[in-house]
């Protein structure tokens, strides 16, 4: 899977690729799902397993399942993020 085209706006910071901001928590007890990975970032989940998309890469699931994406951001946080990205599956 990789991100293809598109922009994440989260509140006033421009997201222009999968691989997020520069910012990171790196706090364990910060709201982003993936707290010491950049905000922003393009993740994916399959059951209980939350991975890095970014910009692209190979993924093994331990388990077979739907496929949810969302950015490393807080789910509060989500409210005021705008735009859309188009990613690609490979087999």
């Amino acid at each position: 899977m990789r991100y293809r085209s598109g922009q994440i706006t989260d509140k006033d910071t421009k997201i222009a690729d999968g691989h997020g901001s520069d910012y990171i928590c790196g706090d364990p007890g910060c709201c982003e799902p993936m707290p010491d990975e950049r905000r922003g970032t393009l993740l994916g989940r399959i059951g209980g397993n939350v991975f890095i998309v970014g910009n692209g890469g190979e993924y093994s699931a331990p388990e077979g399942g739907t496929i949810f994406l969302r950015v490393n951001d807080c789910d509060d946080g989500l409210v005021d993020n705008t735009g859309q990205v188009k990613v690609e599956f490979i087999p």
